[in-house]
Formats: structure tokens, C-alpha cells, sequence
């Protein structure tokens, strides 16, 4: 019996002789970790789909347990941990790829729907979130956890962490801690909330819609009905962590965003659990990953979505060259339950030096990957 492959395309009937395109994420014994050769097959597929006069919308989902926990970083750690010339080519071409897909899939004119249950994180995050209509279950866990392996809020975080409330965006980047669906959607990072269970009713309605050829008219059949689905759906909404946190998260905040100074408290003196958990990850994340964070968001917010893929590229391409990175990975996956050795002891510690290091593109700008974006 041959293996099924790790990404999946079928493409499904509708009315008026039109197709509904549907890619499904494969790779369930690995939380669907994605691989270099799933981005490149998503991208080409979706760049013919583009093209196709009978496909009229694109459905985007998980196999399993969750949509997707991020980039198959064990890959990458094999990229970067002999510190050879070609595998830090290949890294650097994974994170191209990666960045490169994010923005083709952002200019996908058509209807693309992503169903995000259970982990939407890192690199699965950045592949979810180029959709045009984000749908979050009532088991998502929506983050950017790379500050525990010494790299950064990536594929377009720069962009989307400096965009929603400035106090959850720092919360966020700095301690890797999840979202649900419900402060998802307050943040604007999904735009409908349905149950786990809704995903076949969803797609057996969007067979039945009315399609035609003229996608505006699509877009606006697809925002109808998943509005409908949304005011129908059974779900029960978790509970807002954001909501019931937010005045002392943003006092938390206060100094890191005002005067760029990261000293987060070590115990939790408002015995919260979700707080808790992310001071937990803070303190055992990478200190110059957390100083990477506060000049993402800073930066961020001027930036159109290319100048932030841009600049992720480049830091991306230093932090493969630097220690922590491989550190980070070696600890969480390699050996698990080690801990990492980064290079300084705290976020004070680190030199405005290495940090301008770590953000330093390696091209000039004519000549960046990017450029031509």
C-alpha cells in the first residue's frame, strides 16, 4: 500500500459546473509540520487554481488532531546544525520559500477559506492566515511560539503582531502564548468562529452556492454564508483570556513597549493559569529573541506586508547563522526536555550590538530575494 502524501489535493463539484478546490494538510503523526516540499506543491497548485476558469474557491484544512503546529523545524535543524555551506542554503531557501509562498497566497484573488482547529501556529499560522476568510474553531490555539526556539514571531508576525492590541501583540511575541478563537477573532485574526464539527456541513453548503465567474460576486457569497453558519453554529465559544487579563497584561506592557525594556516577572503574583503559562515560556525562552520582538513591533506598523517579508528574510538568514537558533531547536525537539544554553541570560543582557546584527540584511537592496515582490 503507497504512503498518502503529506499534502493533499482534490478539487469538488458545484453548481454551475464550477469546482471547489480543497487542500488538505497530511501529515497528522507530525501535528502537520510543514515541509519545504509541501509549501512548494501548495504554491503551485494554488497558482493554477488561480488561473482555472472552473475553480472559483479554495478550501484550505488539517488532517487530524489540528490544522498545522508551525515549520518542520527538525528539518531545519538539519539544515543548520552542520553549519556547512549547503545546509545553510537549504535553510535559507526553506524560509524564502516559506515567505515568498505567504505573499503569493495573500494576492489569491479568489475565495480562499482556512479551517483553523486545534494548533494554528508559526509556519502553519503564516500559511493560515494569508487566507481571505479565516474560520477558528473552538479548539484553536492561534501563536507565534518561536521565542522558545531562538527565532522570532516569522512568517509575516512583524506585520500582523503590530496590528492588533499593542499590550496582546507584545504578550504574544514575547512568550509565545496561544489565542483562542474567541480573542482571535476580537483581534481580527480569524473572521469566524464555528464548532470543530461544522467543516463538512461548511463544505457541502459552499457545493450548493450560486457561483458564477466574476470573483467579487463569489467573495461576497462566501462572506454571506459563513456569516450565516457563524449566527447557526452550535459552538460554544471558549472564554475570553484576553478579556479577563488584558488591564494587567497591558500594565505588564507598559515598559516594554514605552521604553523598550523587557523584564517580565518571573512569578505570577495574579495566580493566573494563562499568564502563568506564558512567564513560564518567557523565562525559558531565547533572551535576544524577546529583544527581536520589541523592535519587530516597533518597526512593524509602518510596513506594508512585503517590507515585512523583507525584513523577516534577512533575519531569518542571520538567525540561522547564529547560536541560539540551533540551540533552541536542539533543546525543544533534538534532546527533548534539555535545557538551551542561549548565548546571554536575559533580555538586558543582550547588546544593542547583536541585535543589530540579528535584523542586518546580507543584500543590498537591489539585490534582496524580494526585491522584485
Amino acid at each position: 500500500m503507497s504512503t498518502p502524501p503529506d499534502v493533499m489535493f482534490q478539487t469538488l463539484s458545484a453548481k454551475g459546473g464550477f469546482k471547489i478546490g480543497l487542500v488538505s494538510l497530511n501529515r497528522d503523526r507530525a501535528m502537520n509540520a510543514l515541509t519545504r516540499d509541501m509549501i512548494q506543491a501548495i504554491g503551485r497548485r494554488l497558482a493554477r487554481w488561480q488561473q482555472s476558469k472552473r475553480i472559483v474557491a479554495v478550501v484550505i484544512r488539517g488532517e487530524g488532531r489540528c490544522f498545522s503546529s508551525g515549520g518542520d523545524i527538525r528539518q531545519l535543524y538539519d539544515g543548520i546544525a552542520c553549519a556547512d555551506a549547503n545546509g545553510l542554503k537549504r535553510a535559507d531557501q526553506f524560509f524564502e520559500l516559506e515567505y515568498k509562498t505567504n505573499i503569493q497566497l495573500h494576492r489569491f484573488t479568489k475565495p480562499l477559506i482556512a479551517w483553523g482547529h486545534g494548533y494554528v501556529m508559526g509556519g502553519g499560522l503564516g500559511l493560515f492566515l494569508t487566507a481571505n476568510h479565516r474560520i477558528g474553531t473552538e479548539s484553536m490555539q492561534l501563536a507565534w511560539p518561536e521565542v522558545r526556539i531562538g527565532l522570532f514571531p516569522d512568517v509575516l508576525g512583524t506585520w500582523y503582531l503590530s496590528r492588533i492590541d499593542s499590550a496582546l501583540g507584545h504578550w504574544m511575541g514575547l512568550t509565545g502564548a496561544p489565542v483562542n478563537s474567541t480573542d482571535a477573532l476580537s483581534q481580527h485574526l480569524i473572521d469566524y468562529q464555528l464548532a470543530d464539527g461544522d467543516l463538512e456541513a461548511m463544505i457541502g453548503q459552499l457545493r450548493q452556492l450560486s457561483w458564477s465567474s466574476r470573483t467579487p460576486d463569489n467573495q461576497l457569497l462566501v462572506r454571506t454564508l459563513l456569516s450565516r453558519l457563524q449566527s447557526q453554529s452550535a459552538v460554544t465559544a471558549p472564554a475570553s483570556d484576553w478579556q479577563r487579563t488584558q488591564s494587567v497584561i497591558t500594565t505588564m506592557m507598559e515598559p516594554v513597549i514605552r521604553q523598550g525594556k523587557v523584564a517580565l516577572p518571573a512569578a505570577n503574583p495574579y495566580q493566573d493559569d494563562w499568564i502563568q503559562r506564558g512567564l513560564t515560556q518567557h523565562h525559558a525562552g531565547c533572551p535576544a529573541s524577546a529583544r527581536l520582538v520589541v523592535e519587530q513591533l516597533a518597526a512593524g506598523w509602518r510596513m506594508s506586508l512585503v517590507e515585512a517579508a523583507r525584513l523577516e528574510l534577512a533575519m531569518a538568514w542571520q538567525a540561522c547563522r547564529h547560536p541560539d537558533l540551533v540551540e533552541g531547536i536542539r533543546a525543544l525537539l533534538i534532546e527533548r526536555g534539555s535545557t538551551p544554553r542561549w548565548q546571554h541570560a536575559t533580555p538586558a543582557s543582550v547588546p544593542d550590538g547583536w541585535i543589530k546584527a540579528l535584523m542586518a540584511s546580507p543584500w543590498e537592496r537591489q539585490h534582496h530575494p524580494f526585491a522584485d515582490l
